[in-house]
Order: structure tokens, then sequence, then C-alpha cells
């Protein structure tokens, strides 16, 4: 059987979908466990670890004061796939995939959270978010591992307060007691279709049989926030992707799965 399924791995996952379930003992919607934590990074201001099935990753967010500035980001979010968890991505220059991750989480992190919690009372200063995200195991679906770990994250962030004492010196208090104000929390499921079979939370040998790949993103009052591409520049229009009854199903499981998600962050907040 495993030389058949190197040789002819489309007709060996063929032979399962027809019964409605994956090679792995999965039903075609079913989604792998899901772990995440918060707080194990502890010289962070606020961190995570997502696992996903055997997709593993984890995010740090450091935090700088910095001089208010009338436009642009307080986060500047950026993903890694490095080699340590998956061949497939050599050292060097970040992949095409990495930088097309960091480009979708910086484009659905905007406006999620109320610009007040980056002001700094009587000083012109602001804070900026420095987020980092690394891979360390790659097994499919690392765009859902990588959103669910930056908002559960950016929820762990605990801020100082700050003062200029007379030096004209930043000093930042010992405690950390001030969290960001999160209007909403964007949250992901990732879909692929192998033929005409609709398979959610696709793993690594499933994205390479895949005739497309798509993701639904919903919010945590499950509003429909976009219906994207990873492994396709990032577009927002879903050409290419299932439409009609079969999108409407997708988007359904998207908004469960936002239900499901947010126990699960709500849960490692409470036992960090």
């Amino acid at each position: 059987m495993e030389a058949f399924k190197k040789i002819y791995p489309e007709e060996y996952y063929r032979k399962f979908l027809v019964h409605s379930i994956r090679p792995d003992g999965r039903t075609l919607t079913a989604i792998r466990k899901t772990i995440v934590s918060a707080g194990s990074i502890t010289s962070a201001h606020g961190s995570s670890f997502v696992k996903i099935g055997t997709t593993a990753v984890v995010c740090g967010i450091k935090a700088e004061v910095g001089k208010k500035q009338p436009e642009g980001s307080h986060l500047a979010i950026s993903v890694e796939l490095l080699p340590l968890c998956s061949a497939e991505f050599p050292r060097g220059k970040p992949s095409t995939q990495a930088q097309v991750l960091s480009e979708l989480l910086n484009r659905f992190s905007e406006g999620i959270i109320d610009e007040a919690s980056f002001q700094i009372p009587g000083e012109d200063l602001a804070w900026y978010l420095y987020i980092d995200i690394y891979c360390l195991d790659y097994n499919g679906n690392v765009f859902d591992a990588t959103l669910l770990a930056l908002i559960t994250a950016l929820s762990d962030v605990s801020l100082p307060d700050i003062h200029i004492n007379s030096n004209k010196q930043v000093v930042a208090s010992k405690e950390r007691k001030n969290k960001l104000t999160i209007l909403r929390y964007p949250i992901s499921l990732t879909f692929g279709m192998i033929d005409e079979y609709v398979i959610c939370d696709p793993t690594v040998e499933e994205e390479s049989l895949h005739d497309t790949t798509f993701s639904i993103v919903v919010d945590s009052n499950r509003n429909l926030l976009g219906v994207i591409r990873p492994g396709g520049g990032g577009g927002s229009d879903n050409n290419g992707v299932i439409e009609g009854a079969e999108l409407k199903t997708c988007i359904e499981r998207a908004k469960q799965r936002a239900t499901t998600v947010m126990g699960l962050v709500e849960q490692a907040l409470q036992e960090k």
C-alpha cells in the first residue's frame, strides 16, 4: 500500500475520498486536534503557542515606545518558515509563502485593536508592537495556525506605564498591567479541493494534491471578513473557489470554527 501511495498518490487518496474519509481517519470536514497556550515566552510582552495536528507555531510580541505618528500601523508582523519546520524551506531569503502569510496577517490585523490602546497619556509617544511568528513544524494549514497564534498573543499582551523623567528619558514601570482593547478577532478555516471533494484543515500531503486551496476568514461575531487563497497571492476575490451552496456551507463551518477557537483562546489566557 505504501508503494502504491508513493507512485499514485492521487489514486490512493481517491480510494478514501469516495467513502468520505481521509487516510488519517478523519472525515472530510474534521479538523485536527488544536492546542493553544499563552504566555510561554516570559521575555516577551505577549506570546502564544499553537498546534493544529502536528503543525506548530510560536508567536512572540515585543513592544517599543516611539514618536507618535499621524498615520501608519502600530503592528509589524513577520512570519518565518525555516528549515527547522520543513526541508521545503531553504535558508536565506524568506520564501514566497512566508511573505504572503506576513502580508495576510498584517492585512487582517488592521483595525482590530482600539487606537487608544497604543497611546501614552500626556506624552507625544505611542506603543508599537513587533510581532514574530515562527513555524516549528510544518504539516499543512499554517495560515490558520499563524492567525490563531497572532490573536492569542495579542490577547496576552501586557504593557507597563510610561513616563518621561527629568533627564528626558523614557521610563517604564516594572509592573505590566495595561491590556490591549481588541475590537474583533479574525479567525480562519482553510479548505482544499481534490477533484470534487472539499476537505477542511488539509495536511501538507493533501495540499500537494489540491486543485485549489482557500481560506474563509470570519470574526468572533461570525461576520465574514474575506475568502482568500493564501497560496495564490492573497487576493480577496473567490475566482476559482467554490460558489453557491457549497461556499455557504464552508462559511458556516468557518463560523462554527470561530466559536470553538475563541473558547480555546479564552481557556489559554485563564490557564497561563
